[in-house]
């Protein structure tokens, strides 16, 4: 499971959301913008800016933007 963690003005967020989406990579999208969405970007703090990708499984949980940008 992949978590993308965004906000409105990022272009960068645009970019990744398109490449996810032509390698057919389903993802939970959080806005960064919203309560819900930074709580939880605050929670995983891999990155002090958006977007930021995480690979969430039962094992590990682990930054992946840098593997998608």
């Amino acid at each position: 499971m992949y978590i993308l963690f965004t906000s409105p003005t990022c272009p960068n967020c645009i970019k990744l959301k398109d490449k996810l989406k032509s390698k057919n990579i389903e993802y939970q999208e959080l806005n960064t913008a919203t309560a819900e969405g930074l709580g939880e970007f605050h929670y995983y703090g891999f990155r002090l800016s958006v977007p930021m990708l995480i690979e969430k499984n039962d094992k590990i949980t682990k930054d992946v933007t840098d593997e998608f940008l």
